[in-house]
């Protein structure tokens, strides 16, 4: 009787064991969905419609966004970092179209070992396939450099 129940127990491990691997493969290739990108605008570009055109017609390079993505288990992160850090890319095995080169000066902050890396990679929807895409940020996205 008592083998009919390890036998149970070992199936079930290999069961288990068996379907983690494809969700940390994906977890593993796979770049942050980003789900809101907030781009900090002066106080000058806020006033009215026309004047936050004319600014995103030529976003200045120190300009600071905020980029919102969903991590693996649903919890929310932000973060910021200058325009010009962000450059457009296409990788052939990973989903990600944006690519975060990092400056020499956020290189050389500090971060506490368990915190782990800041992602480098990025993942934002194409804005055509969306409703309500704003023509504002692909114009923003058309500034941005080719990796």
């Amino acid at each position: 009787m008592t083998e009919g129940i390890a036998e149970h127990s070992r199936n079930d491990d290999n069961i288990i064991v068996g379907g983690s691997i494809p969700m940390l493969v994906v977890m593993r290739t796979t770049a942050p969905f980003v789900t809101y990108a907030h781009l900090k605008l002066p106080f000058h570009a806020r006033r009215s419609r026309d004047h936050v055109a004319k600014f995103v017609e030529k976003v200045p390079p120190h300009t600071e966004i905020d980029l919102t993505t969903i991590g693996n288990f649903g919890w929310a992160h932000v973060y910021r970092m200058p325009l010009f850090e962000l450059r457009k890319t296409k990788y052939r095995f990973s989903v990600a179209n944006l690519r975060r080169v990092p400056s020499f000066l956020s290189q050389t902050s500090k971060k506490a070992w368990w915190k782990g890396s800041l992602p480098t990679n990025f993942y934002i929807a194409d804005e055509r396939v969306r409703r309500g895409s704003s023509t504002l940020w692909q114009r923003v996205l058309e500034q941005l450099k080719t990796a």
